[in-house]
């Protein structure tokens, strides 16, 4: 038998297939489209997200001999799908890094104050969080073709697709802004601000426990078993902490994709976390919390280097071919990676990117170098600021797209000075998915990964990367003044 865990990221869906005893069968994925109608703007079709993973179920139920009995899924956060009473998209979902509700984040903090919306739902109020942009949506209904009945996030979304009544687990709610982290529900408070009630919102499950069952004729389509149980997911992060970690709950995952983020795990809650800009909310493990140090400019910032500046010479992986012409070396230049709203600690929606230190002698290959550098400086700012409550992470475990580059892997280990191992579970969050599945058939997962490569500082280079990290943190403050 077999099971699939599917990553709904922000840029493509990755199915994996695992057999009972959580080894990796098969895999594949499907790109989307992001579209931007204005700038700071960032949408998704949900047909087409429906379309790419009921196709790439379908490539992988042909890949592998062995029946699907489960699918659970990990979902990008805070992305909201805008509904009807039938469950039916009636516009596009509006994507996390998306900042048109910034006057509306404002009200929010204004109505319930900042550390007080934190203390309620873990979060740290600003136009990334779901909260904002239902807001946003409910006072500009003119927008869609009617007016909304119902909300999902990406993860409950899917689980309508099946012809199930959508379902959403505690470290996904979290995400929207609109959940209590202490009593694990909806809060009436936040909703009622919001113009919304909780009949609008999906039920609140456990990650892991069963939405429902796939009816016969769209299990045939797709390829399963009959009767196919579709199985409660979470928010990716946990969901990739899962994967690599397992429940070896004193390990931190690092987590490389589109944003790019740290997930760090605790027994409680922990509202000291307010003061450094980062938020404290459930995992998908029950009696867990995560907070998640990060950015949401993260391998995304070299899809822009891609599509504005890159010109192919050969016919290979665009991302291979500008990773190999990338320098050796570290550079001298400054990157202040806010190109979309900056993530933790600032969580500032008005900042933007700079780049200090060009010269007319550098080189493509050192400014794409640099761009990394400046993504890894904000995840070296954003741990300082855990060990300055005590909170020590001496090592990393990573996965995700640039963990296949070990030119990347150890910049980023020489910029962090920490040793940072690299996981064999391929995709992470899919993998954490595939554990949910395995738990939504009463199998207790089996933690097979182990780590495949390692990546030590270099003496020499953390030196200077540490010299360059004290110019970096003056970049925010000088470039908040002027923009």
């Amino acid at each position: 038998m077999a099971v699939l865990g599917i990553d709904l990221g922000t840029t493509a869906c990755k199915v994996c297939a695992y057999d009972n005893s959580g080894n990796l069968l098969a895999k594949a994925r499907d790109e989307y489209k992001i579209i931007s109608k204005k700038p700071g703007w960032a949408e998704l079709d949900p047909i087409q997200l429906k379309k790419s993973v009921f196709n790439t179920i379908k490539r992988i139920s042909s890949l592998i001999n062995e029946p699907i009995f489960s699918i659970s899924f990990s979902s990008q956060g805070e992305g909201i799908v805008p509904m009807n009473n039938n469950y039916e998209p009636i516009g596009n979902i509006i994507l996390s890094y998306d900042n048109r509700s910034k006057a509306q984040a404002e009200y929010i903090e204004n109505g319930f104050g900042k550390e007080n919306y934190f203390n309620i739902t873990g979060q740290i109020i600003n136009s990334a969080v779901s909260a904002s942009k239902i807001m946003w949506i409910m006072e500009n209904t003119d927008y869609y073709n009617s007016k909304p009945q119902k909300f999902c996030c990406v993860g409950d979304y899917l689980i309508s697709c099946f012809g199930l009544k959508p379902a959403i687990d505690c470290s996904l709610a979290a995400r929207t802004g609109c959940f209590d982290v202490h009593n694990l529900c909806w809060n009436s408070d936040i909703l009622s601000k919001i113009f919304i009630n909780e009949n609008m919102l999906s039920n609140v499950q456990t990650a892991g426990s069963v939405a429902g069952y796939v009816g016969l004729d769209l299990s045939s389509a797709l390829g399963l078993s009959k009767g196919t149980a579709i199985v409660v997911g979470g928010h990716d992060q946990p969901c990739g902490h899962y994967g690599v970690c397992g429940e070896r709950f004193n390990e931190s995952y690092y987590s490389l994709g589109t944003t790019e983020t740290c997930v760090c795990t605790f027994d409680n809650f922990m509202p000291e976390l307010f003061n450094l800009g980062l938020p404290c909310y459930p995992h998908i493990v029950q009696n867990k919390y995560v907070t998640l140090p990060g950015n949401y400019t993260g391998g995304i910032l070299l899809n822009w280097y891609k599509d504005q500046f890159f010109i192919s010479t050969n016919n290979n992986d665009p991302y291979d071919e500008i990773i190999d012409y990338m320098s050796n070396n570290p550079t001298k230049i400054l990157v202040l990676p806010h190109f979309t709203s900056t993530g933790s600690p600032y969580n500032d929606d008005n900042s933007s990117g700079a780049i200090m230190g060009l010269k007319l002698s550098t080189t493509k290959g050192e400014f794409v170098r640099a761009l990394i550098e400046g993504v890894t400086m904000e995840i070296k700012l954003n741990l300082e600021l855990l060990k300055s409550i005590d909170i020590n992470v001496d090592s990393l475990v990573a996965a995700g797209t640039s963990t296949k580059s070990k030119k990347i892997m150890q910049l980023k280990a020489d910029v962090l000075n920490k040793l940072i191992y690299v996981n064999d579970s391929g995709e992470a969050a899919a993998a954490g998915a595939g554990m949910l599945a395995l738990k939504g058939l009463g199998i207790e997962p089996r933690y097979n990964v182990s780590h495949i490569n390692e990546y030590k500082p270099n003496e020499e280079n953390s030196a200077f990367y540490n010299e360059q990290f004290g110019k970096y943190k003056k970049i925010y403050p000088a470039v908040k003044a002027i923009l």
